[in-house]
């Protein structure tokens, strides 16, 4: 452990001091007997590195289940911000996931939270829970006992990432295990040896059922669970509506697979750009579902009057329709549900055009904009490119899906030259 070498090379610890010196919690409690404070190994700690610390997948997904409602809490060991950057990118941190600090926090407890059991990086380093002898503090045990009543009760705990001893969680969790008989997961790329009374599994008392995977492929394959069922919601919804409108598509299945190729905490972010919201993610609502099968239904119709080959959303969740031709027609599709003017919408709609790549100039709206709206050049020039000037007027091209199933149906020949012109 890098913190023990740098102790060791100071001069403040022997090398024989520490059995154990990948087990923190033994390290903090030898330099704590030492020089009676860990401030000589909180000094030596990657702090800075741990603020900073980028969210992998995992991290995202996570997040993304938080802010669903999917998982109730997350509970780390670690004092790194990855997870809590994860919400903010989600934007769950700031509306509706808590965060819990460490004991002095306990009254942010949620049906969303995010606990540091043992403190993060932003706390005063001396409170940072480091050695495995403070479990018998009452306070400690009264925090810990908080948390694994509000938080362990829940139908289902998963422990990740916990294969190698945790000493200050894991008398915990035996204490809660012997008391409450809750059923637990471990989950964990190596196979635990039942035989090791030292590990994690063991606090457990056997009663933990061991998944064979990593941090972010367990936390991804959870999401993705949920996606599914996302997915599955508003494609219901889209077929439902494109039904009520006479309208017929053999192109479900290549939207099918165009969403499922999306993760969960990505898919938030591409229903806030679809429903033109101002934050950077949009949960699934019962409303905006609809809103979506509304659009969507839209989508697969033009794709069956287009005679699409393929259907797929790039980064910024823009349709692409790809042709017999082998050429790809990009939409920029919206639903804004009546609430904005079409003058609006393609005002900020056509902000995006300087971001898109040529010849990738066609915009759709499938929404239901003004009944007389005003189609002139929204700018004259714009990324000082004069051919805008021809441009201008036609590269948006506002179509609600009423009309777009109803050209499919009578006049798909039509529909194809407006879309794909």
């Amino acid at each position: 452990m890098d913190a023990h070498h740098r102790l060791v090379n100071d001069g403040l610890l022997s090398p024989g001091d520490v059995v154990n010196d990948w087990d923190l919690a033994e390290l903090a409690d030898v330099v704590w007997n030492k020089f009676g404070s860990q401030k000589e190994l909180t000094d030596r700690l990657p702090r800075h590195d741990w603020r900073m610390a980028e969210p992998n997948r995992g991290h995202h997904e996570a997040a993304a289940l938080l802010a669903e409602g999917a998982v109730r809490s997350v509970l780390t060991i670690n004092y790194d911000l990855a997870q809590e950057h994860a919400l903010v990118d989600v934007n769950g941190r700031s509306t509706m996931t808590t965060v819990v600090r460490g004991p002095e926090d306990t009254d942010s407890l949620s049906g969303r939270t995010l606990v540091y059991l043992h403190r993060s990086c932003d706390a005063d380093s001396k409170d940072w829970i480091l050695r495995a002898s403070i479990i018998a503090d009452t306070a400690i045990q009264v925090w810990e006992s908080a948390i694994a009543d509000s938080i362990l009760m829940s139908p289902v705990v998963v422990f990740v990432g916990l294969g190698s001893p945790a000493p200050i969680l894991a008398e915990t969790v035996s204490r809660l295990v012997t008391r409450t008989g809750i059923s637990c997961y471990l989950v964990d790329p190596t196979e635990p040896d039942p035989t090791d009374s030292t590990t994690f599994y063991a606090s457990l008392n056997g009663s933990a059922t061991h998944i064979g995977m990593t941090w972010c492929d367990f936390a991804s394959e959870l999401a993705d669970r949920l996606r599914d069922d996302v997915v599955g919601r508003l494609l219901d919804a889209s077929c439902t509506r494109l039904s009520e409108l006479g309208g017929h598509s053999n192109a479900w299945p290549a939207l099918r697979t165009a969403m499922l190729k999306v993760p969960l905490h990505q898919l938030g972010r591409k229903r806030a750009s679809w429903l033109l919201r101002r934050q950077t993610y949009c949960l699934e609502t019962e409303v905006d579902t609809a809103l979506l099968g509304d659009l969507f239904a839209a989508v697969a119709a033009v794709a069956e009057a287009v005679h699409a080959t393929s259907i797929a959303l790039d980064g910024r969740g823009n349709v692409r329709l790809g042709m017999v031709s082998g050429n790809t027609v990009p939409m920029r599709i919206a639903n804004v549900a009546g609430q904005s003017t079409w003058n609006t919408v393609a005002t900020e709609l056509s902000r995006e055009l300087d971001a898109w790549p040529a010849p990738d100039y066609r915009l759709v709206l499938f929404s239901n904009p003004d009944p007389t709206p005003d189609l002139a050049p929204i700018d004259l020039v714009r990324s000082g490119d004069p051919v805008d000037l021809i441009r201008g007027a036609d590269q948006i091209v506002a179509l609600g899906t009423a009309e777009a199933v109803s050209l499919a149906t009578a006049d798909a020949a039509a529909l194809a030259r407006r879309i794909c012109a």
